[in-house]
């Protein structure tokens, strides 16, 4: 798992609708790295999200998946958009909801070639408040 990637996206504060483009952005540039075709679909609503197409001609697999969070709250004993590697953990706001399937799919995507399928990421802008509408 490319863990640079990951600490970028924990290091960003998305909660609340905050730094929507600034997380597209880097999305769609992993994607565009790693061969991928990204692409940024606003909603009704504004809400920018991002679908990625992988190689493939065959039955589609959709991989859903998002960039906010929620606000951190109390209780924090670091800054939460500090990313921060403990072990072989990766800790920080988001890292396991839901940054961290961000990179794995992104990194999934670009390792596996198959003609039997085409994979689709969708990542989505607003999950934690239900607002988004990707598609």
């Amino acid at each position: 798992m490319d863990i640079d990637l990951l600490k970028r996206l924990v290091a960003l504060d998305t909660s609340q609708g905050k730094n929507r483009e600034k997380a597209v952005n880097i999305i769609k540039e992993a994607a565009e790295e790693r061969g991928l075709k990204p692409r940024v679909v606003e909603d009704e609503k504004g809400i920018l999200n991002v679908v990625v197409e992988g190689e493939g001609r065959g039955k589609k697999v959709l991989f859903i998946t998002h960039y906010d969070v929620v606000p951190p709250g109390d209780g924090w004993t670091r800054d939460p958009f500090s990313p921060y590697v403990e072990g072989d953990r990766l800790y920080g706001r988001g890292a396991a909801d839901d940054k961290s399937a961000i990179v794995a799919v992104l990194d999934a995507m670009a390792e596996v070639e198959s003609p039997s399928v085409k994979p689709i990421l969708v990542v989505a802008g607003a999950e934690e408040t239900g607002e988004s509408n990707p598609l």
